[in-house]
């Protein structure tokens, strides 16, 4: 394809508006779904962001009041890579409530 066209694909307009009131519908799973990934590679980083620290943190975090702390740096692109895969947001309960109790347990969400 042409890169110029991915560009212009990846950058057009989302319908977003910061004076809206809502966001559009299925956004910002549909932005993110302009830029194809292969479903097994992300799938494999989730699971590897859901299941260790990968920044081995939990040492310097030992207390268990503090594990969200010690894995923001990983919840932060956690919640980015999800939108990638929205079946998992949307569908996969279990799989999010394990990573809402490990990655956001101090968090209102």
């Amino acid at each position: 394809p042409d890169l110029f066209s991915e560009v212009v694909n990846l950058c057009k307009s989302t319908g977003y508006s910061l004076t809206a009131q809502r966001r559009p519908p299925n956004y910002p799973e549909n932005y993110f779904a302009r830029v194809p990934m292969p479903k097994n590679v992300i799938g494999m980083i989730i699971s590897r962001l859901r299941s260790d620290d990968i920044y081995n943190q939990q040492a310097s975090w030992p207390a268990p009041e503090h594990r969200s702390t010690a894995v923001a740096n990983q919840a932060s692109m956690l919640y980015l890579i999800l939108y990638f895969v929205p079946e998992i947001l949307h569908k996969e309960n279990a799989a999010m409530r394990e990573i809402v109790d490990k990655h956001f347990a101090d968090n209102w969400v």
